[in-house]
């Protein structure tokens, strides 16, 4: 009979032979650290045969559809219709001037400048002398010549760019190998061979060095190696052989897999590589990359061969090239599948493809043997353990039943392990054996947040809403202490005090002697969301909150960084110390490293890394560290980097002006020149560029118009609108910022100078000064004059009013009033009492009127009236009035007392009796007339008359009014016509 304990002993070791005897190989989708592009981002064709990037930042790639040029956002092809002499095109290379030259599949030559494309007036002549050879090489050096080499052809081809692109044939030795040395510095390989090259056993290769003088280039030979051809040579009919020269002066040359180097006329070193050499790319640092045919590219510097494990993906592709741009950022070229990209070699990206059983890794832990634990949600019943390359996944059939993901990860002093799950508790392994769950933590739906070990060994478990503290005794875990706080709980930790501290979802929290202090009420800064705690060798406590940053706490001092320090983002999830004091914070826009100022308690400097491996960066889920290489957890695997190698790029990335639209309209803008626009044309667009490859069409840029913009402004647009601008001086000005922050050193400008209207220039307004000065001056001495005038004319109005007055108290007019009144008292007539109140009412209305220079015809003929009425009781009925106004015209205006002037001068002329009755007639015209006619009764005898009525009445028109009376005078009648004044 078997005991429970033996039971018990068994089914412990079935889950230590299940724990780590069961590796895992499940397929899931895998996450490359290249970048393809293919057609579907523009390239024109999948058969790219070469890739360079010239000297303004651009990349090339020729392929057999044209040559296509990239600036991390859009390709731009060129074909022949643009200008290339051939669309399949294997080979581009920039001269000294920035000239791109294309070697093509057919021979004939082009090339690029400026925004266009040329070709050479020899092409036809070149196919006639290649004979259907393909050009092998070009270069063009210094003194414009441009050398040509062909398989098939036993010289090579120069062309005197200077005159006339006239062609020179250069002889080689037949069955050598030579070398072509430019004075640009570029190096040339070659060699001729008869058809029974194959059936050699040794060749001599020789090397041809070309120095050019004023005239032929002179040709030196020397022995340098003996070359047994192998059996696998003699079945190639045309060798492939790549030529380069190292930094260091050191040529390399390959024959197929077969690698020579040598400096002048010295063999210095020969190796096999692995299958035929592809491609030769020299860097700077004086190595060489090489790619072998269908293998994995290599690199060799100083004697040694270095295999990057990044480029494991590119075993078994068919490689053309690559080449290595400003940033570091490697390019592959393919045959049949585009391009590849790899911004840098300094990381490695761990993932399926390696090994682990899911990309989307959740924790990780460092065991006290330096191996590397993870977890990840794709596999949640599967630990990760990783001992330096090697990577060895166990399950665990516990985990299976939850399927619930493992974190955290605590290695305990006494060599047991507690692994928290997201939603079944926590379990503790002792020496393998999974000996017993924390029970309350047990079941399922209790994930565990954090789990940490006091001094004494005992254990601190935090849930999402619950805290136990835990002993161990013997083979059990003895729960001491259980809590259930109002609060969701992420982090627990230790601060240097050893007091216990929770980061919750409401801030920070402290137990002491039995109570939970909820710091946020003393301090608002420890009211927010905290992902994460980390305790620093120097007491320091590191708190990476959801939304505010980071936060150090330092006894009672306190620090806050932020985005304005200089973190990447305040969104901060996990937080990593080095054993240097330096502080790594995952942030969801990158990984920002913080290092601490020697002698500074509050002074830090700050690193910032982002998009290393596409975006994976954004989503940080840990961080952790082994000696110098630090792990990171993100959803797309765990990136791994030397912490002291990897720096971050402060190389800027190069920007330019891509466009101006004037008014909608291309135009092309001169370099340090400005642009002068009229003032019409003022609405200008500006497009932009900035050449980053890490951050491919998602660079960040900022601008400013100077006497527009009075600060930078930020986008991630690349073209910019300024709709009617005033006429002034402008400076426009961009920068494009690299994924690391540094920004372009040197800022693309384009300035403006828009005139303004000639009516808004200097000389128009002092003209127009000029012009009001004289205007004013002109109306001043206007004013001056009329005022003089109206004062004359005044003066004359007022003697012409003494005059009227004068006139019309004449002795005569008063004598024959007063003589009719005498008779109608005699005659005790009714009469006499009316004629004097109508006397005292005209003389009454002269001196009303005196002051006024004129009446409404409307008054002036009521005013008559009564004069006519005085005159009909003098005269009897022997006055005949015959009345024609218009009644329109009563609103119309004449001169004061005119009416009553011109009868009297009537009656004082002409004889009234009954004998010889007078008529006289009122009336206008439909020409604003007044006509006043009279019958002519010329009285017997001379009539005393002072002329001064009819001149008086003239003399006020003319003053008054341009219009003149006009007098008509006849046997039968006389006539007198007055202008009526419209308006006063």
């Amino acid at each position: 009979m078997i005991s429970r304990y033996s039971m018990h002993s068994i089914r412990c070791c079935i889950y230590y032979i299940v724990f780590l005897l069961f590796p895992l190989f499940p397929l899931f989708s895998q996450v490359s650290q290249f970048k393809n592009y293919s057609i579907k981002d523009g390239l024109p064709s999948s058969e790219v045969y070469h890739v360079m990037q010239d000297s303004k930042g651009y990349m090339w790639f020729s392929t057999d559809r044209g040559v296509s040029r990239f600036n991390g956002y859009e390709f731009k092809t060129f074909t022949k219709s643009d200008g290339l002499a051939d669309n399949t095109v294997f080979e581009s290379h920039e001269d000294n001037k920035g000239r791109i030259w294309f070697r093509s599949y057919s021979g004939k030559i082009s090339y690029y400048y400026h925004d266009s494309i040329f070709r050479l007036c020899v092409n036809d002549s070149i196919p006639k002398i290649l004979k259907g050879s393909i050009v092998t090489s070009l270069n063009v050096d210094d003194d414009e010549q441009l050398y040509m080499s062909a398989h098939g052809i036993q010289k090579i081809i120069k062309i005197d760019l200077n005159h006339s692109c006239r062609i020179d044939l250069i002889e080689v030795p037949e069955e050598h190998v030579y070398t072509l040395r430019l004075r640009s510095g570029a190096i040339g390989i070659g060699h001729t061979y008869n058809s029974h090259l194959k059936h050699h056993d040794t060749i001599i290769a020789r090397t041809l060095f070309f120095d050019r003088g004023a005239g032929n280039a002179e040709v030196r030979t020397a022995r340098i190696f003996n070359w047994r051809i192998r059996p696998e040579d003699k079945l190639n009919t045309v060798m492939r052989y790549r030529a380069a020269r190292l930094s260091d002066g050191t040529q390399v040359l390959t024959f197929n897999a077969r690698f020579f180097l040598f400096d002048k006329d010295s063999l210095k070193e020969t190796f096999a590589a692995v299958n035929t050499i592809l491609w030769l790319y020299p860097d700077k640092q004086g190595g060489v990359w090489a790619l072998p045919k269908g293998a994995v590219p290599f690199y060799y510097r100083r004697g040694e061969i270095t295999y990057f494990p990044q480029l494991d993906f590119l075993k078994g592709k068919f490689l053309t090239s690559m080449t290595m741009d400003a940033e570091g950022g490697l390019w592959f070229t393919s045959q049949d599948n585009g391009a590849y990209y790899l911004n840098s070699l300094d990381f490695k990206l761990l993932n399926t493809e390696n090994g682990l059983p899911g990309n989307k890794i959740y924790g990780m832990a460092v065991s006290p043997d330096k191996k590397l634990w993870a977890s990840n949600i794709e596999a949640s019943d599967v630990i990760s353990i990783i001992d330096h390359t090697a990577i060895s996944n166990y399950k665990v059939p516990e985990f299976a039943k939850w399927n619930s993901t493992v974190n955290p990860f605590l290695f305990c002093n006494d060599r047991s392990i507690i692994l928290g799950t997201l939603g079944a508790g926590a379990f503790i392994f002792e020496d393998g054996f999974l000996q017993r769950k924390l029970h309350s933590f047990s079941s399922s739906g209790h994930p565990v947040a954090s789990v940490i070990q006091n001094k004494d060994s005992s254990i601190w478990a935090a849930g999402m809403t619950s805290l136990g503290l835990y002993k161990r005794e013997k083979n059990s875990l003895i729960e001491k202490k259980y809590f259930i706080l109002n609060t969701k709980i992420f982090v627990i930790c230790k601060d240097a005090d050893d007091q216990l501290l929770i980061g919750a979802i409401d801030g920070l929290w402290q137990y002491s002697d039995g109570l939970f202090i909820n710091c946020g009420k003393q301090i608002p800064l420890f009211k927010n969301r905290i992902e994460d705690m980390k305790l620093a060798s120097d007491g320091g406590l590191w708190i990476a909150t959801r939304d505010t940053g980071i936060i150090v706490k330092r006894g009672s001092n306190l620090v806050h960084i932020t985005t304005k320090e200089g973190l990447l983002s305040n969104f901060c999830r996990s937080l990593f110390i080095d054993s240097k004091g330096g502080v790594w914070v995952g942030t969801n826009e990158g990984l920002s490293h913080i290092t601490p100022v020697k002698g500074s308690t509050s002074g830090y400097h700050i690193e910032n890394l982002k998009n290393i491996i596409g975006l994976n960066l954004n989503e940080i889920n840990h961080i952790c560290g082994i000696d110098n290489q630090l792990y990171i957890a993100t959803n797309n695997g765990i990136i791994e980097f030397d912490m002291d190698k990897v720096k971050p790029d402060q190389i800027p990335p190069p920007v330019y002006i891509s466009g101006i639209k004037i008014n909608n309209k291309d135009t092309t803008c001169n370099p340090g020149k400005a642009m002068q626009l009229n003032y019409e044309s003022n609405y200008i667009v500006l497009n932009y560029i900035g050449l980053t490859y890490q951050e491919a069409g998602n660079a960040l840029y900022r601008y400013r118009m100077e006497g527009i913009d009075t600060a930078w402004v930020y986008t991630r647009y690349r073209s910019v609108q300024y709709p009617k601008l005033p006429p002034g001086k402008y400076n426009f000005s961009v920068e494009a910022m690299n994924k690391d922050g540094a920004w372009s050193t040197t800022p693309a400008e384009a300035a403006f100078i828009i005139s303004p209207p000639f009516w808004d220039t200097w000389w128009f307004r002092i003209i127009v000064v000029l012009t009001v000065i004289s205007l004013v001056y002109w109306r001043v001495r206007i004013v001056i004059k009329r005022t003089k005038e109206k004062a004359e004319t005044a003066q004359q109005i007022t003697a012409m009013e003494l005059k009227t007055l004068r006139m019309q108290t004449n002795p005569h007019f008063l004598f024959n009033s007063l003589n009719t009144l005498t008779e109608l008292v005699e005659d005790k007539s009714d009469d006499a009492p009316v004629f004097v109140n109508e006397l005292s009412k005209f003389y009454r209305y002269s001196l009303q009127q005196r002051d006024k220079e004129i009446i409404e015809l409307d008054n002036e003929i009521r005013q008559l009236q009564g004069f006519i009425y005085m005159l009909k009781i003098r005269f009897r009925d022997h006055l005949n009035i015959k009345w024609a106004i218009q009644e329109r015209h009563k609103l119309y205006f004449i001169p004061t007392h005119t009416l009553q002037l011109l009868f009297e001068n009537i009656t004082k002329h002409n004889a009234v009796s009954s004998a010889n009755p007078l008529w006289v007639e009122i009336s206008t015209t439909d020409e604003d007339i007044l006509i006043l006619k009279n019958q002519r009764q010329p009285k017997k005898g001379i009539v005393n008359s002072t002329g001064l009525g009819l001149a008086t009445i003239k003399e006020r028109y003319r003053i008054l009014t341009d219009k003149k009376i006009n007098i008509i005078e006849t046997s039968e009648y006389f006539s007198v016509e007055l202008p009526l004044i419209s308006h006063l």
